[in-house]
């Protein structure tokens, strides 16, 4: 299970880090979405098909798509990866004044490259994931662009423009490191936010696309990619 989403394409990149990964994982991996795409025609039924987790942005009808859900993985008897986007909308001028209105009234520091995420969402799934014992690790996912950001789904699919480039910076965290109740989850989570606000300034940071990087920790390694 992963946790950010700064555009509204990185989900459709998460594939290639995956496969960097362990090429089977794309093979079991769960994605939610917003519940329009589920109409696409053609895709949306791949993707029903596919037993993606198609949210409303109402906990009262998302728990139940959760509570659902995690009741057919665990049943399934196979072993998935769950692709949450806790802000539970994608990066715009519009979305980002919303995040820094937030901010101000909870007394928060403003995001300057994330919007602040919702913890009921996640709080909710990891919950029920902890129940069913269907649970292991959290990842946590940064989504970096050192050139261009291809925000269009009409750009990337009839223009074929796609980033030059995706770096990733993925967090292993021990689920048991993850607090329960829902106050301190939400603290938790912004806490992480935090962390990740800093970690893309400083990448930002670098004034030459080229020499952006994700600052290494103990026990990283990098992983080289394809890039259009």
């Amino acid at each position: 299970m992963t946790s950010h989403l700064s555009f509204r394409l990185d989900w459709m990149y998460m594939w290639s880090a995956l496969y960097q990964m362990n090429p089977w994982l794309i093979t079991s991996n769960k994605i939610s979405l917003k519940a329009q795409l589920q109409s696409l025609p053609g895709a949306g039924f791949g993707m029903s098909a596919a037993h993606y987790l198609f949210l409303q942005r109402n906990m009262e009808k998302d728990s139940v798509t959760f509570d659902t859900a995690i009741e057919y993985y665990k049943g399934m008897g196979n072993n998935y990866q769950i692709l949450l986007f806790p802000e539970g909308t994608d990066k715009s001028p519009w979305t980002t004044t919303k995040s820094q209105e937030y901010a101000k009234k909870n007394g928060l520091k403003q995001l300057k490259h994330l919007l602040y995420p919702r913890v009921a969402g996640f709080h909710h799934l990891l919950t029920k994931m902890r129940e069913e014992k269907f649970v292991t690790y959290v990842y946590d996912v940064s989504i970096a662009y050192p050139y261009n950001i291809v925000q269009s789904e009409v750009d990337l699919i009839l223009k074929g423009d796609c980033p030059k480039e995706v770096h990733f910076h993925v967090k292993k965290i021990a689920v048991n490191d993850v607090p329960h109740s829902e106050a301190d989850c939400g603290r938790w989570l912004n806490d992480l936010w935090l962390e990740k606000e800093a970690r893309l300034e400083e990448y930002y940071s670098e004034p030459k696309p080229y020499n952006r990087r994700f600052a290494m920790e103990n026990g990283q390694r990098i992983w080289k990619n394809v890039g259009c």
